[in-house]
């Protein structure tokens, strides 16, 4: 069974580290992130992450919903090949 952990950022530098930490050693086979115009180290941290898992990661760039909060996690969503999705954010 795959297993796909999606989540969304927008300038999440300070908690990143925090949420990927939480994965580490996790059984988890892919990470998809959807970044949300994120314009500080976001992408950086991610790209370095010390995870064992393919990474994904989007750029939104602009939105198209009228829930900005939720756009971003159905993107990740919907990109996540994994038999099992979790959601994950700070």
């Amino acid at each position: 069974m795959k297993i796909s952990v999606v989540m969304a950022a927008h300038n999440e530098e300070k908690y990143l580290p925090y949420a990927l930490g939480s994965l580490v050693g996790a059984p988890v086979d892919e990470l998809v992130v959807c970044l949300d115009r994120c314009s500080d180290r976001s992408l950086e941290i991610i790209k370095n992450a010390p995870l064992n898992c393919e990474k994904k990661i989007i750029d939104l760039g602009a939105k198209s919903w009228r829930n900005p909060s939720a756009e971003p996690f159905a993107v990740a969503a919907k990109a996540a090949t994994g038999d099992v999705t979790y959601c994950i954010g700070r």
